[in-house]
This record gives C-alpha cells, structure tokens and sequence, in this order.
C-alpha cells in the first residue's frame, strides 16, 4: 500500500448503498454533539460598543400609492428637435419664454422627474438646493417626490435603436423613510432617483461644458423657450461634438438633449441659470451637506485661534515629493481654499462654532488648549 493509502477510506458508491442503510440525521443532534461548530450569535462577535448598521429595507416603511392611468403617446414627448442642415435654430414664437413661465411649454410636458430629497424634516420650504424658501411659505411635503413621471427612452428592441417614448412611472420599492433626518436614508433615495433616471431616460448628467453653454444660451436670449434652448442646444452638441472638454473623452460623442432634460435642468438651478451662469459644485451639494462644511471651516478657525497657523516650511521639508513646483501648487490651492472658506463663513457658521458641543472642546483640551480662553478670543 502506498503512502498516499494511508489513513483513507474507501467510501461506499450512490449505488451500492441501498434505501435501508441511509439514517436520518437530527441537525440538532448532530450540532450539540459537535462543539468545534457550535454556532455563534452576531451579538458576540460584534465588538463592545459598535452598533450594528441597520440594512437599507430597514430604514424604511411601506408607501401606498395608486399611479393614475397613464395618458396616451404623445408625438412631443421625448423630441430632441434640431434644425436641419445648414439652417439656424428656430425661434418658436408660439412657446412661452422660460424665464416668466417656470419653463411651462405648450402643450405641457408630462415627464415630471422633480428634485433630490432633503435631509432633515419630511416638510420643506423649498425642493431646490441651498434654498430654504420663505418663513411664511406654505409647507412642501417631500413625499410627493417619491413617485417620478418619466419618458421611457430605452431603444425599443435589440435589433431596433429608436427611443420607445412612453410615458411610465417610477416609485421607490422600498417605501418612505422612517427618519427623515437619516443620512444613510436620503442617501440611498437620492441614489435610487438618480438611477431611475439614467437607465429610463437615457440621460446622463449635464457636463461642465453643456452647463457653460446652456447658460450663454439664457443670457443671451433672455426669452427663450425651453423648445428654441434646446434647439439651439442640439445644434451645438448634437452628434458633431464632445460634451466633455477633455480629449481623453473621445468615445463621448453628444447624442442631443430631450426637451425634458434641458427643461429639468434649467428648473433645478432655475436662479442660477437666469443670470447667465453655469452652475457650479458648490450649488450642487444640499443645503445639510453645506452647513456641515461651515461647521468645519468654523471648527478650523477655531484650531487655529488656539494653535496659530501651521508652518508651511516644515510641510514642505517633510514632504516626500521632490518636485518643487507641486509643492508651489498644493500651497496656491491650500491659500485658494482658505479665503473660498472664509469668503463662505457668514453669521450662521459663527453661531453654529459658539454652540460646538463639547466634543469639540475636549479636542481642543487633550491638544493642549485653554477652551475657555480660545472662546473668548472667538467672541
């Protein structure tokens, strides 16, 4: 017998093995009489006190909604209109200038994709970034968000490319949230939104470079419709140009917007848009994730009233990179960032430092710091 032999057992054939000979097993038995398996509960593997992190069905709660019947096709939903060849973009007098009308067009669009919800409180005053609207402003339930009225843009058949244009809706399977304020909750509604919209629509987010032009667009024609900006965007963009700035983006070429894209587009930076000016990153961050970052530049000011400025001699004598010029840069883009910072501290971040919880101040003594006279240096 070889050496490879020893110790195994021959193990008997399916075929061999009659009806008879085969016992049933009590998994119980089977596990109390093991206890190198014994099974351990999640609790005792989960360290000492580390909450575990509740799953995304969890933060939310069943939502009853009835969609009303869909209306029939309509042939101008889901145009990309463009002018032909060797023509200038039409004027289209018979639509009503966006600026004055809410971007309204006739007849109205039925593709409705609304805005990106809100952390905080269930009713808003607003649905638009960093806009908190009028005090005496009625209230705006965020519910009405959960449920999108989009154009179904997906080519009809593999063999077929052209856009289906169906009315449908769009209704997050998982409900409404339980807690408005849940960070992890909005998050993932406003991800679930975003990819409704990307796979029916067929419509990627605006570039830098589209948002640039749209905005020359509405300064230049101050009563333009949605029809002839979106005309005259096509006629820009469309199929004969990149929609990124970048030659790296080569395999980018602009397949054109619908009227409702450019439409929803305008109406999320309406005021932005109607002075003549793209919008930029800052407007597109909401107005929770805003005030946090007023909070740390406040946090900062207050770092440095305890500790004074960094020195910027030691950084760049222990920075490991040998090239002068990126240290020169990553210096210019540190100053740029501060005065952006300070520019943007205004008396609601100076109130949110004064009431820092005490966290904050626990830092700042374990660092070394006298809290009461930093606060008072602050005042």
């Amino acid at each position: 017998m070889s050496d490879r032999n020893v110790g195994c057992r021959k193990m008997p054939r399916l075929s061999d093995t009659s009806d008879a000979s085969i016992e049933s097993v009590d998994p119980n038995a089977e596990a109390a009489s093991s206890p190198r398996f014994d099974s351990v509960s999640p609790a005792e593997n989960q360290p000492a006190g580390r909450k575990k992190k509740a799953g995304i069905a969890e933060l939310f709660e069943p939502y009853e909604y009835q969609p009303p019947p869909l209306p029939p096709f309509n042939p101008k939903w889901g145009m990309k209109p463009i002018p032909a060849e060797g023509e200038e973009p039409r004027a289209y007098p018979d639509q009503p200038p966006a600026r004055i009308s809410n971007g309204q067009t006739d007849p109205p669009l039925w593709e409705d994709r609304k805005f990106r919800f809100k952390r905080g409180s269930r009713f808003v005053k607003s649905f638009r970034r960093l806009e908190d609207g009028p005090e005496d402003g009625p209230e705006l339930d965020q519910e009405d968000l959960l449920t999108l009225q989009l154009i179904d843009m997906r080519p009809k058949g593999r063999n077929d490319p052209t856009p289906r244009r169906h009315p449908t809706f769009y209704t997050y399977i998982s409900g409404k949230p339980k807690d408005w304020s849940c960070k992890q909750t909005i998050k993932a509604l406003n991800d679930r939104r975003q990819q409704a919209i990307d796979r029916t629509t067929s419509d990627s987010p605006f570039t830098h470079l589209e948002r640039s032009y749209l905005a020359s667009i509405f300064h230049e024609n101050p009563n333009v419709s949605i029809f002839e900006a979106t005309e005259r965007f096509n006629h820009r963009f469309m199929n004969q140009d990149y929609a990124r700035s970048t030659a790296f983006e080569w395999d980018y070429i602009s397949t054109g917007r619908t009227v409702e894209s450019v439409r929803h587009e305008y109406l999320t930076y309406k005021p932005i848009y109607d002075r003549g000016e793209a919008p930029r990153k800052k407007d597109m961050m909401d107005s929770n994730m805003f005030r946090d970052r007023k909070h740390k530049v406040a946090i900062r000011k207050r770092m440095v009233a305890a500790f004074g400025k960094p020195n910027r001699l030691l950084d760049d004598n222990d920075s490991d990179s040998d090239n002068e010029n990126e240290n020169e840069n990553e210096n210019e883009n540190e100053n740029e960032e501060e005065a952006e910072a300070e520019a943007e501290v205004d008396d609601q971040a100076e109130s949110s430092a004064g009431d820092s919880t005490s966290l904050d101040d626990e830092l700042l003594e374990l660092a070394g710091a006298n809290v009461s006279a930093v606060n008072n240096s602050s005042i």
